[in-house]
């Protein structure tokens, strides 16, 4: 099993994502995708995956 951290987004949304989530990482939702994503930004137009997540309130389940 993966491990997991407690992460708040930048609007107070609340949840859990990849234990190496960093400050200035994205949440965000990809279409198609059943659950929110964190990437991390790179330089120019470019992110990195870093994982899926959970946010309450922004996801069933």
């Amino acid at each position: 099993m993966t491990e997991r951290a407690f992460i708040i987004t930048d609007r107070g949304f609340i949840g859990l994502g990849p234990s190496y989530t960093q400050p200035g990482d994205i949440v965000c939702v990809l279409r198609g995708g059943s659950v929110p994503f964190v990437l991390r930004p790179l330089e120019g137009d470019y992110y990195q995956f870093v994982g899926e997540c959970y946010v309450h309130g922004i996801m069933n389940g």
